[in-house]
């Protein structure tokens, strides 16, 4: 089950005995976790029958001895075991998952990595609750996960915003979602969230983002490129030089596969590439004919190299402003 498919079990007051909240992705984990802790038991019920430990500060027997007792004047138990991945010997917690408590709700919050799905345990709370496989969004999904989870907020938001977001912000949900709180909170009444709400509430300039930066290293537009480095250099803070580097692999990547798939009609390639729209494939199609393959191996070479620099592997100097400008010397060379 998806974090969303259990979200919605929750809101419609269904609840099972275990939940085994588990993989790299913490947002989806907390995000379930923390809806559990909030709305599972009223206020007067949580003084007496809700529990939340550690990980690291509990072993399975106290666990144990939490989940199998009874609730006091209320329906249900609640045990939140948060940071699970720290908890010794959580193989042991089998002879309860195999009978767990009906009047109790077990949250395992597993974070970072995963319970082998073949393991008796995780067998046993498959058959008994709910797991949640709480996978990373790829960056090339990024933008249709901000689609749909605005819309989920019963807001818009079109998809060149979205790519823009993501783009900026990332693959860091919880990053993410907050900067989509903020926009939803000043949208003064507007249902669809723009560019320009991105730019004034985000801090995105609007001539010098790295939308700006592709689309002018798409067209080989060297004084550009130029300004918007220059421009990132001078605000560190907003446009960090990891954030550039990620970015300009992503499209370096897309730019790959645009020429390996060239012969694909507009609609085909946009899908090879992972865009929302065709609209966007003619900034590909400009950028293969200044960049083929040879010069592409060259590019994702300079991208490493910078990467490596950026955080000071043999290099004497973390200058983001020199590194930058040695990258983009490579790339336009």
């Amino acid at each position: 089950m998806t974090y969303t498919d259990i979200l919605t079990e929750l809101k419609q007051g269904i609840y099972h005995p275990i939940y085994l909240l588990h993989g790299a992705e913490p947002y989806f984990i907390d995000i379930v976790s923390d809806y559990i802790e909030a709305h599972a038991l009223d206020e007067a019920g949580k003084a007496f029958n809700q529990i939340v430990v550690y990980g690291k500060d509990i072993d399975v027997k106290a666990v144990l001895d939490e989940v199998r007792q009874y609730p006091m004047m209320a329906d249900r138990r609640v045990v939140i075991v948060k940071e699970a991945q720290d908890l010794p010997k959580i193989q042991d917690l089998l002879s309860y998952a195999t009978q767990p408590s009906p009047q109790t709700v077990l949250v395992l919050a597993h974070k970072y990595k995963k319970i082998k799905k073949n393991t008796k345990l995780a067998k046993a709370i498959a058959k008994a609750g709910v797991i949640i496989d709480a996978e990373p969004i790829r960056d090339y999904k990024m933008a249709d996960w901000i689609m749909q989870y605005v819309k989920t907020h019963k807001f818009s938001i079109d998809k060149q915003t979205a790519n823009l977001l993501a783009e900026y912000l990332g693959t860091d949900l919880s990053k993410v979602t907050n900067e989509i709180s903020k926009l939803i909170l000043n949208l003064d009444g507007a249902t669809t969230i723009t560019t320009e709400h991105v730019q004034e509430q985000v801090g995105i300039s609007k001539e010098y983002n790295v939308f700006e930066l592709h689309k002018a290293l798409s067209h080989r537009d060297v004084v550009k490129v130029h300004k918007i480095i220059n421009f990132f250099a001078g605000d560190q803070k907003n446009n960090h030089i990891t954030m550039i580097i990620s970015s300009l692999y992503g499209y370096f990547v897309k730019v790959y596969k645009a020429a390996a798939y060239q012969g694909q009609n507009d609609a085909a390639l946009a899908k090879v590439i992972g865009l929302g729209s065709p609209y966007f494939v003619k900034e590909y199609r400009s950028a293969i004919r200044h960049y083929p393959m040879d010069k592409l191996a060259e590019i994702f070479e300079a991208l490493a190299t910078a990467d490596k620099h950026s955080k000071g592997v043999d290099s004497r100097s973390t200058n983001a402003k020199k590194i930058m400008q040695e990258l983009v010397f490579t790339i336009l060379g």
